[in-house]
């Protein structure tokens, strides 16, 4: 057979089966979207090798189909994953998972959801609260990254996903890993402590290590004249220390605290670190009121602040469901009120404060008899 004929024959061949290619791809296609009511029926056409390569893996496919792939996106966000009118205007404000290619965020929706065995509603809610996400490539790379570096088990993994999503919009090598580095190094950390820290609150690693971590950690060892270990064993106790603001938060506490309780920085240093949780307290609606409630009950008020100051846990109660109901129950029975009934009073059980109240008032009706 003459060449040019060999040649012709095998291009009608080629040609035949790209027809074949791209008819079955069309309908492919069309047949997903047609689930999310797509009707556009040019919308649905699947371009060729070079024509996708020029163009980029996270968008449409030109402006022949980027209203349909839009429209479809919508719809699947609407449908599958509950997303709101003023949700999906939001998203249409800017560059987003809206302009992928159709399927690309069904296929990153059930890759995060079997990944991290998520139900419908914590996809829901993840997806709604960093819609961001859908529009990630390399959210696989980052979840094995927190899996080995933290030594995760995949039920923290999820748990610290859901509790701060937006780690996975973040470098590992400009963010994340500098971040657990710098933690675990300040604060003497071993990969099992840090891990229960971040564990503890996982938006820390939302936090900035310049702007907010390194100087709150450097002003509260500063202030409450701490070594490394004591700052190490306050912040494992109480990590969302990190998250409050030091000029209009921290620093008005300790400085009000010291005042009222007439506290040296040694004093001060170590009823913070009985009670680290005292740093998030609000002056006015909390540390006051419940330190009057103990001075008005005892009658005597350097009495009060010193119970206080040996027991900073006295304040951590709430005044409306425990502090001031037993004390009623106290004057009710004619019980003498003194540190150690008060001191009872704030940090027995349900179950033991009844106890205890009976026992007084057994032990009254026999001196009586």
């Amino acid at each position: 057979m003459p060449q040019n004929c060999v040649a012709i024959f095998c291009a009608g061949i080629i040609a035949c089966v790209l027809a074949q290619a791209q008819s079955f791809n069309h309908v492919a296609v069309r047949d997903r979207a047609g689930r999310y009511g797509c009707r556009h029926s040019h919308a649905f056409w699947l371009p060729s090798r070079s024509t996708r390569i020029r163009c980029s893996s996270r968008t449409g496919w030109g402006s022949r189909t980027d209203d349909a792939v839009i429209e479809y996106n919508k719809k699947y966000l609407r449908e599958e994953l509950g997303f709101t009118k003023k949700m999906l205007d939001a998203l249409s404000s800017g560059s987003s998972c809206l302009t992928l290619e159709i399927g690309v965020v069904e296929e990153r929706v059930n890759f995060l959801r079997t990944r991290l065995d998520l139900k419908k509603s914590e996809i829901q809610k993840l997806a709604q609260r960093q819609p961001t996400l859908l529009a990630l490539d390399n959210a696989a790379k980052k979840l094995d990254y927190l899996e080995t570096r933290l030594l995760l088990d995949n039920s923290s993994l999820r748990k610290i996903i859901l509790g701060s999503p937006s780690v996975l919009m973040m470098s590992i090598d400009d963010n994340i890993g500098p971040k657990l580095d710098f933690l675990q190094r300040k604060l003497l950390l071993d990969t099992a402590s840090l891990r229960k820290l971040i564990q503890r609150m996982p938006s820390l690693l939302g936090c900035n290590v310049d702007a907010n971590i390194e100087p709150t950690l450097n002003w509260i060892q500063q202030r409450l004249d701490l070594d490394d270990a004591a700052l190490s064993k306050m912040i494992q106790r109480l990590p969302s220390v990190l998250g409050h603001n030091v000029e209009t938060n921290i620093e008005p506490t300790l400085n009000w605290l010291q005042q009222r309780l007439d506290l040296d920085d040694a004093a001060l240093g170590k009823m913070i670190q009985r009670l680290p949780s005292l740093l998030g307290y609000n002056v006015e609606t909390n540390i006051e009121p419940t330190l009057n409630f103990y001075i008005q009950a005892l009658g005597n008020e350097k009495e009060a602040l010193a119970l206080v100051i040996h027991y900073p846990s006295l304040i951590s109660y709430s005044l409306t469901k425990r502090l001031e109901p037993r004390l009623r129950e106290v004057q009710d029975a004619g019980i003498d009120i003194d540190t150690a009934c008060l001191t009872r009073l704030a940090k027995y059980t349900h179950e033991r404060w009844h106890v205890s109240l009976a026992s007084q008032m057994n032990k009254m009706n026999k001196v009586e008899n």
